[in-house]
């Protein structure tokens, strides 16, 4: 077990020590500006007293314009805010008007290539079977290739008109259903269709 420690003897200190613990250890310099901390400010000749309640009026007097300023500034900015936002909707709107044209148009040219489509199927289906029908009619190996070169050549005149048939309707129906999206996109860049 360790043995308890014991405190120092206190030794009684001198007057001069007791002295010295008394006064501050830094004292404050004095400065040249010392006398102008305190001295009274000189108005201007007729002007009212300076008074805190002057001045705290003075204050407030300014931060009043300065709400009035952020004030209007921020009615400012919400009606340039909404009349953006109307502006939006319109566009939304106009768009999804045009998009619904253009779906519309595109239903109806692929309602138009379908009909065209089976057009054709009718037209190559009617050919083959009148084929068919004459060959059985051939009563020799010469009217067969006779038939058969004539079916050819008819088969290729046809599908060279259908070709270009097809690829006037593409692009009319392409045409027609850009034609809303178009215009509206021009629209919204100012240009006019």
């Amino acid at each position: 077990m360790a043995a308890p420690r014991k405190s120092p003897a206190r030794v009684p200190a001198s007057k001069s020590a007791s002295k010295s613990a008394s006064k501050p250890v830094f004292e404050p310099v004095s400065t040249a500006h010392d006398d102008l901390v305190d001295a009274p400010v000189d108005a201007p000749a007729g002007a009212p007293e300076a008074t805190p309640a002057l001045a705290v009026e003075a204050v407030l007097e300014q931060l009043g314009d300065f709400t009035e300023v952020v004030r209007k500034v921020g009615v400012s900015s919400f009606d340039q805010s909404k009349a953006a936002y109307n502006r939006l909707v319109e566009a939304a709107g106009e768009a999804t008007a045009s998009l619904e044209a253009a779906f519309k148009v595109s239903d109806q040219g692929v309602e138009a290539l379908r009909l065209k489509a089976l057009e054709t199927f009718k037209i190559t289906s009617g050919a083959s079977f009148d084929f068919a029908r004459s060959l059985a009619d051939c009563k020799s190996l010469t009217d067969v290739f006779a038939l058969q070169n004539e079916h050819a050549r008819k088969q290729a005149e046809t599908l060279n008109a259908q070709t270009k048939e097809y690829a006037i309707l593409v692009q009319k129906v392409a045409n027609d259903a850009m034609a809303p999206l178009a215009a509206n996109f021009g629209k919204g860049f100012g240009l006019t269709a």
